[in-house]
């Protein structure tokens, strides 16, 4: 599921751009209001599919996809140049991604509260309360 996630991220990301140029800095209110729809929806999808794999790869692809689309979409509605180098380029970006996506592996569920000592007085505390000990913010 979680690399459906990423693609799903990865093809808001495209129409986050896409909607990005369609605002014509920012002086068009639909645009916009799809630019903010598309944001914050890849963002939400990206950190969905970060909860199940890992953060280099989900990016790498995530990007990969947004950067493909976005030429795709720029050379078949804005009629830019499709020259031979670019279509190298983009197989290239294709085949990295392909090889990143084959080489990540799941990485394992943290254990929830009551597969660890203490699960009661961690089970009392509010959810959003860090637990004695911890900072409110966890980067591992």
């Amino acid at each position: 599921m979680g690399w459906f996630y990423v693609i799903v991220a990865g093809v808001l990301e495209v129409g986050w751009i896409i909607s990005l140029k369609a605002t014509a800095g920012f002086t068009r209110l639909v645009p916009v209001l799809c630019y903010a729809g598309f944001g914050i929806g890849s963002t939400l999808f990206l950190s969905l599919a970060l909860k199940r794999l890992p953060m280099a790869p989900v990016y790498i692809v995530w990007m990969g996809i947004g950067m493909v689309g976005a030429a795709a979409w720029g050379v078949a509605r804005h009629g830019e140049p499709l020259g031979w180098l670019r279509v190298v380029s983009m197989l290239l970006v294709l085949a990295g991604v392909a090889g990143l996506k084959a080489s990540a592996t799941p990485r394992a569920p943290v254990p929830g509260p009551s597969a660890v000592a203490g699960a009661d007085e961690a089970a009392a505390q509010p959810p959003l309360a860090p637990r004695a000990g911890e900072i409110g913010c966890d980067l591992h």
